[in-house]
């Protein structure tokens, strides 16, 4: 039974994304990972135990090709002091929480606010990129 719940754990693992996930015990584990996959939030390595630097180095790869993911969602586990200093610095976000709705809440939240961001600076790059063409037209008056 146990090797049986291991390989459906890492039937849902997407090696595309680095969303890291880390649990106190297999089964908190096995039941967040099928609340993301339910809610098509891709996962890429899982772990049970304390968030470590390795955790942290694994999502940093992300920052280059989607900030969303870099991320690790920690599900009733510590976070080591190394492994939060090197995530502040490299800008990897840990998400604890006790309650898995609220870790998947506040991961929501801020996937949320990456996409207005992202909205609002191509709103202002549009604009820029209108206003550098009408002073840039050789008009006349």
């Amino acid at each position: 039974m146990f090797k049986v719940n291991i390989l459906v754990l890492f039937e849902n693992i997407n090696n595309f994304f680095l969303l890291q996930l880390l649990a106190s015990t297999l089964g908190s584990l096995e039941a967040l990972l099928e609340f993301l996959k339910t809610s098509n939030i891709p996962v890429s390595g899982i772990n049970i135990g304390p968030v470590n630097k390795e955790d942290v180095m694994k999502s940093s790869v992300m920052l280059e090709k989607s900030k969303e993911y870099a991320v690790i969602l920690a599900f009733d586990v510590k976070v080591s002091k190394e492994a939060r200093s090197i995530a502040d610095e490299m800008g990897v976000k840990i998400f604890t929480a006790d309650i898995i709705y609220h870790l998947f809440d506040n991961f929501t939240a801020y996937t949320k606010k990456l996409a207005e961001d992202k909205k609002e600076n191509a709103v202002s790059l549009v604009a820029c990129v209108f206003i550098q063409n009408i002073f840039s037209t050789n008009v006349i008056l």
